[in-house]
């Protein structure tokens, strides 16, 4: 009895960190500045390909004008984004390319909206089909 405790356990812990198809996984994040700025979120190959990303915001509004998405590959992606993006809200789906979508980092060029007086935190998510 104690052994199938176990071993269903270890699996649910060896399961929680892996998203499964369909399912949105958050990939990383970043509290942003007061001022227009260039970040980035560096992602670990371990987390797998991914067929489409999305870009969340918490805390404050935040004005995109373009997202690069750069691949295992070396390819480059950009994404012209120019939009606001209020707290609690998010951009559209990002597709990415190809069958071998393992994402190296995604870098963001923002500003956060004027008047604002707490700071955004970005949030990257990626999504398996």
């Amino acid at each position: 009895m104690s052994l199938k405790v176990s071993v269903t356990a270890l699996c649910l812990v060896f399961s929680a960190g892996v998203a499964s198809a369909g399912e949105w996984e958050k990939l990383g994040e970043r509290t942003v500045r007061l001022v227009s700025e260039r970040d980035e979120i560096p992602v670990s190959a371990r987390k797998g390909k991914f067929d489409k990303i999305q870009i969340r915001v918490e805390g404050s509004a935040v004005e995109f004008n373009e997202v690069t998405v750069v691949l295992g590959t070396g390819s480059i992606l950009n994404v012209p984004v120019r939009s606001v993006v209020p707290a609690g809200g998010k951009t559209r789906e990002i597709d990415l390319p190809g069958e071998e979508s393992v994402i190296r980092k995604v870098t963001f060029d923002y500003k956060t909206r004027q008047g604002a007086t707490r700071r955004a935190r970005v949030e990257l998510w990626g999504k398996k089909d």
